[in-house]
């Protein structure tokens, strides 16, 4: 950096203008090379946040994906939950009902017991003696024994009746139990695919937030030697902005020192004249000839 001098400069301030100059050319050559190694760490410092922020992108991404899979993970697992208490259910109803579908099997069993022949011979013999009643004459001992015979068949039409009764309530229960059965297969068989897919999906969770954590350690080393080279950069940038003070107080000086050093001429200049001045009114009052500048002199003041 020059500055420049004022070739009316005494010696004095000549010589402590030079000796500013001097110092701040010493100044520059320490400012220089700690600029230099300061914007070098500054950009390795930026280097250092961009691979951090970088690294940070990515673990947000792969914690956001391990996120939607845990979310889906909970959302099946809570369908699982559903499930498993709607077979449960299912399950719970299936004894009872297996109960009393044996309930009407003892009781069928029960009523055939009581007849000797099956339904359709009865029915036939039924229609036989009745019409045979109707059709003929008997003695009264025949005709009670066949009034007997025809009671003792309308009981087993009774138990015929019961008995079909009992099978097709027994058969809404067997199809009530068989739909039961159904339902509960349908239910393991998607509570199964459901068990998958969520294991599926923590596994992946799993895998997401396993990438994470080597590039967190790998963020964190990235932002510990951000801190710690910017930390030297921020020394450095100190030590540099204290020379440039005293470069920029050192410039004030020089500034101040030429100003002083002209404002010394300055009144030296207007002393002399003063002094011209007084000697050519001495000369002018005691007849003397006056000298070319001074002559000037005095014309300029208004002395003549």
């Amino acid at each position: 950096m020059k500055f420049p001098r004022r070739l009316n400069l005494n010696y004095a301030g000549t010589i402590l203008i030079d000796e500013y100059l001097r110092e701040i050319g010493e100044l520059e050559k320490q400012a220089a090379p700690l600029r230099e190694q300061r914007d070098q760490l500054n950009e390795e410092s930026r280097k250092w946040i961009e691979k951090r922020n970088s690294f940070n992108v990515e673990i947000k991404r792969l914690r956001d994906e391990a996120f939607s899979y845990r979310d889906k993970r909970d959302a099946l697992n809570k369908a699982v939950q559903e499930l498993k208490t709607k077979r449960d259910q299912a399950k719970q109803e299936l004894p009872e009902k297996r109960k009393l579908l044996d309930t009407f099997d003892e009781r069928i069993q029960n009523l055939e017991s009581k007849v000797t022949l099956n339904e359709g011979a009865a029915q036939k013999r039924f229609r036989e003696i009745e019409w045979t009643i109707q059709t003929n004459s008997f003695s009264l001992a025949e005709e009670k024994r066949m009034i007997a015979e025809v009671k003792s068949l309308e009981i087993e039409l009774v138990i015929y009746k019961e008995i079909g009764q009992q099978r097709k309530e027994a058969s809404k229960l067997l199809s009530e139990i068989k739909r039961l059965q159904s339902m509960i297969d349908e239910y393991h068989s998607a509570l199964s695919k459901l068990a998958r897919e969520s294991q599926e999906c923590h596994e992946r969770m799993l895998e997401s937030l396993s990438k994470a954590d080597p590039l967190t350690k790998e963020a964190g080393t990235a932002h510990q030697n951000f801190i710690e080279v910017k930390k030297k950069a921020d020394d450095i940038h100190r030590t540099y902005s204290g020379l440039i003070s005293r470069i920029r107080e050192i410039e004030l000086l020089i500034r101040q020192t030429d100003e002083n050093v002209h404002r010394e001429q300055i009144r030296k200049a207007l002393e002399s004249r003063e002094k011209v001045s007084k000697q050519a009114q001495q000369k002018l009052q005691t007849g003397e000839k006056l000298t070319f500048e001074e002559f000037k002199l005095l014309i300029e003041r208004g002395e003549v």
